[in-house]
């Protein structure tokens, strides 16, 4: 029996890889980290199988980098991965996917997507690199709303089911509701609130403050403050008399791998003195791509926060089971 497949996102060290997969399959691969594409792998024994990805495009989406390597088609993966991909999106709060392809129609119909003209589409779907330069004028468009099935689907755990990790899944969501449009702060604590189960009014807007460096005053990330926002709706106290010790460990713990990737925690030196008050900074953040950097801030805030949370978890479970013995 071969290993079994595992999914998980993709990794800035795994560009060459997908790019090479994309590039034998005659798809287009030069736009993926400028587009802000989400894209989950498929790997067995380390050996990367397929990918697919979505790039968010507001309340709309594209479906894309449907690949798959050669000795692995015709057995289910490239259904699985667009699958898996479809309820991403829909976890996001994704509501239609839109595509172009030249050999995959058929592919798509089974999967209830149908044709539409390009004039049909939405502006900020033609305006993505795919359509509008990428691929060719002779593709077909196709499209599919979010239905009753799927939303079912991502409510039941559709979208994190057989990740590689739980908190790979909470770092997608993170991802994609940041290509969707809210900023750091708002995309990494909605993430964890959800993974946890909360759902509140105030969520994501009592992060809204902290965005861009706490509201462009050169302050710390977004991705880092909305973390700590999460790591506090899961790990902090209700009453004066509770503990806060749990919550600030894991806090602590948090800061100091955030840090340990990336150098810092502040906005401006993560952004090499990006100042996001001025046009300037502004203008500095659009040319140097600076928002796919803050896409990884914010995924790997929200994963870190969640394997802090997870790891908390277990140790309170732990101690419970001791006072039982």
């Amino acid at each position: 029996m071969p290993d079994p497949i595992t999914y998980r996102l993709a990794a800035p060290n795994d560009r060459l890889g997908v790019e090479a997969l994309l590039h034998g399959a005659g798809l287009p691969a030069t736009d993926l980290r400028e587009s802000g594409v989400v894209l989950i792998l498929g790997e067995r024994g380390g050996r990367l199988l397929g990918c697919a990805g979505i790039e968010p495009r507001g309340h709309a989406g594209l479906i894309r980098s449907l690949a798959v390597v050669k000795d692995e088609r015709g057995q289910g993966l490239g259904s699985e991965l667009a699958a898996r991909a479809e309820a991403l999106a829909w976890s996001g709060g994704i509501e239609a996917l839109y595509l172009l392809t030249n050999t995959a129609e058929a592919f798509w119909a089974r999967r209830g997507y149908t044709q539409l003209a390009r004039g049909e589409v939405p502006e900020a779907i033609q305006a993505s690199a795919e359509f509008a330069a990428l691929c060719p004028a002779s593709a077909v468009c196709m499209w599919r709303q979010a239905d009753e099935a799927s939303q079912e689907s991502v409510a039941a755990g559709g979208d994190s089911a057989g990740w590689a990790s739980p908190p790979d899944a909470v770092r997608a969501q993170a991802e994609m509701l940041f290509g969707a449009g809210l900023f750091c702060a708002e995309s990494v604590v909605q993430a964890l609130a959800q993974a946890q189960g909360v759902e509140a009014s105030l969520i994501p807007r009592a992060a809204s403050a902290f965005c861009s460096g706490m509201a462009r005053t050169r302050g710390s990330c977004g991705a880092v403050t909305g973390a700590m926002m999460g790591l506090g709706v899961a790990l902090g106290r209700d009453a004066p008399e509770d503990s806060l010790q749990r919550c600030y460990e894991a806090t602590q713990s948090f800061l100091r791998a955030f840090e340990q990737r990336f150098g810092s925690s502040n906005c401006q030196v993560l952004l090499e003195g990006c100042d996001l008050a001025t046009a300037e900074g502004q203008a500095m953040f659009q040319e140097r791509g600076f928002r796919a950097r803050c896409r990884e801030f914010t995924g790997t805030a929200a994963e870190l926060a969640q394997r802090e949370i997870a790891a908390a978890a277990s140790s309170a479970s732990r101690a419970s089971e001791s006072r039982k013995c």
